[in-house]
C-alpha cells in the first residue's frame, strides 16, 4: 500500500509540475487538487508541497 501511495504522489506531483509549468492551472486549482487527493493534509501542508513544486517549475523558492 505504501508503494502504491508513493507512486500516486509522484505521478500527481509530476502532473501538477506539468500543468503549472505550462500555465494550465492556477495555484488555487493546484491546492484544491492536492486537498482532494489528500483530504487529511492541512492547508499548510498542501501549500508547502505546492511551494516545493513551484520551486522546481520556476527554479527558485516561491514566497
Amino acid at each position: 500500500m505504501i508503494i502504491k501511495e508513493t507512486v500516486n504522489c509522484v505521478i500527481t506531483g509530476a502532473e501538477l509540475f506539468k500543468l503549472l509549468s505550462h500555465g494550465q492551472i492556477t495555484k488555487g486549482e493546484a491546492l484544491i487538487k492536492i486537498k482532494s487527493l489528500a483530504p487529511e493534509a492541512s492547508v499548510e501542508e498542501a501549500d508547502a508541497l505546492l511551494s516545493k513544486i513551484n520551486s522546481m517549475v520556476y527554479g527558485r523558492s516561491s514566497t
